[in-house]
């Protein structure tokens, strides 16, 4: 009987130590684990400007670039509020070769029809040393490294050139002093010999929302691919 006793009194000692620990247990379950935990934020990959400049010579010419531009996309939504324009701001636009079954953008892809393997969208600034700032805000499905590329471009030289980094979701170029002239924007994507086993492949990949913002008035012009 006493040995029952001892065993009562120390189980209720134990209860009472348990309930004053700010570390119970419920079945199992820990208390910290029972509190609302933060969501993690997903990672943004934005392909940014290169530090040092990109040289023209070791990209696809200018000619080569703007040759075979000879279509015009119809029907594309452009807005322009003040002093910055958007193309795409309720369409996404398809680049590639339309062979994009391994592509981490797949299920987006083909939902979309298919283009050519480039893209520019035409702008002109009426002032010198207009200041522009331009922008890719959406983009899925960049798979190859170092054959994707976003170029600004004036009627005669590449003026700059980004590479898109795998995984992307957003791109944009340096920031420019303009003079007054003809511009334009492309997105490229150059066949990759290496891939697709070594038979070559271009990246499918989608974008949208194009933006230009500038410090004095600009025009859009129309928007092209091959």
């Amino acid at each position: 009987m006493k040995a029952s006793l001892q065993v009562i009194f120390f189980s209720l000692a134990l209860g009472i130590f348990c309930l004053s620990c700010n570390k119970i247990r419920l079945f199992g379950v820990h208390e910290n684990d029972l509190k609302p935990r933060p969501i993690p934020k997903p990672t943004i990959q934005v392909s940014e400007p290169s530090p040092t400049p990109i040289q023209a010579s070791g990209l696809t010419s200018i000619t080569t670039l703007v040759g075979n531009l000879h279509k015009t996309v119809e029907n594309v939504p452009i807005s322009q509020t003040g002093n910055e324009i958007e193309f795409g701001s309720t369409r996404v636009f398809k680049v590639g070769d339309n062979r994009a079954e391994s592509s981490d953008c797949k299920s987006y892809l083909f939902t979309f029809d298919f283009i050519g393997t480039k893209y520019s969208f035409a702008f002109e600034v009426f002032e010198d040393g207009t200041e522009v700032a331009i922008s890719i805000k959406k983009m899925c499905g960049i798979d190859f490294a170092n054959t994707n590329f976003l170029y600004l471009l004036s009627e005669s030289e590449i003026i700059d050139a980004v590479p898109l980094a795998v995984g992307s979701s957003a791109a944009r170029l340096k920031a420019q002093t303009l003079p007054k002239g003809k511009y334009m924007i492309l997105i490229e994507s150059q066949f990759n010999k290496t891939a697709a086993n070594g038979t070559g492949d271009n990246d499918d990949f989608i974008f949208g929302n194009v933006n230009i913002s500038s410090n004095k008035n600009i025009a859009a012009g129309f928007v092209k691919t091959e």
